[in-house]
């Protein structure tokens, strides 16, 4: 019985081995390893041949685990970093859309539409001075609600 049990785990060994590593990336942004692919979106990650390690000693394999370790956390950190950013822009681009919005329905309503000059009086706005600006407006709607 002892030995039907160590002969399952070298053919399991053997078999694990063997295995190929997929790595792809959902729809949320996650990153994930897996020795499955979902249906084609992964892509096989070619891994180097490990050799034993007989000649390392305990102190050099957890410095290379250690120099791994912060790969990962630095890929991590540049990933949130960048979701941030996007994020940042994101939120950036609909204040600005917002608010050209409202610009363009202000020159659309019509009626006796004021500028403040530099004296702080108010200054009457004509009908061409009104269409240009709603043009403008416009155009600004076009460039930040896209």
């Amino acid at each position: 019985m002892k030995s039907l049990v160590i002969l399952l785990l070298l053919c399991l060994c053997a078999t694990a081995h063997a295995a190929k590593i997929y790595k792809w990336t959902d729809e949320a942004g996650n990153v994930h390893y897996s020795e499955r692919p979902p249906a084609g979106k992964a892509q096989e990650l070619r891994l180097p041949k490990s050799k034993p390690s007989t000649t390392s000693t305990p102190g050099e394999r957890l410095q290379e685990t250690n120099r791994l370790l912060q790969a990962i956390d630095k890929e991590r950190k540049e990933k949130a970093d960048k979701a941030a950013a996007a994020a940042k822009e994101k939120a950036r681009r609909e204040e600005q859309c917002r608010l050209a919005k409202r610009r363009a329905a202000l020159y659309e309503m019509g009626g006796r539409i004021f500028d403040i000059d530099e004296k702080g009086e108010r200054r009457y706005l004509s009908d061409a001075e009104i269409q240009q600006k709603l043009t403008a407006a416009r155009k600004d709607v076009e460039k930040w609600c896209q």
